[in-house]
């Protein structure tokens, strides 16, 4: 392996068991080339998340797509202001395939 590409070359990642995974470091790595996200609805820009939230799958699949949705939105206040203008289905799918991902079945289904 090269020195470039060795385990704990990494910022923030180590190779040796008991050592700690610097997670901070390795957002930071993430966040440094993720696109800005936003969605423009009703004529007015919001700002989303730059990830997926963990917990978005999980809200999801319980049935709660609402409130999946919100946690995508940077702030609160865009959220409630997005879901007031009663969006479709499809336009709520939209949003979510900017983040190439797929939320899964839910359970209702």
């Amino acid at each position: 392996m090269s020195e470039q590409t060795a385990p704990g070359s990494v910022p923030g990642a180590s190779a040796r068991p008991g050592d700690v995974v610097d997670l901070d470091a390795l957002r930071a790595q993430r966040l440094e080339t993720a696109p800005e996200r936003s969605v423009v609805f009703g004529g007015k820009r919001r700002a989303l998340v730059a990830e997926v939230p963990f917990e978005y799958a999980e809200v999801y699949r319980s049935g709660r797509r609402v409130e999946a949705t919100r946690l995508l939105f940077v702030d609160d206040g865009d959220a409630d202001d997005f879901f007031a203008m009663r969006p479709s289905h499809e336009d709520v799918a939209e949003l979510v395939a900017i983040y190439n991902v797929s939320p899964g079945k839910s359970s209702a289904s």
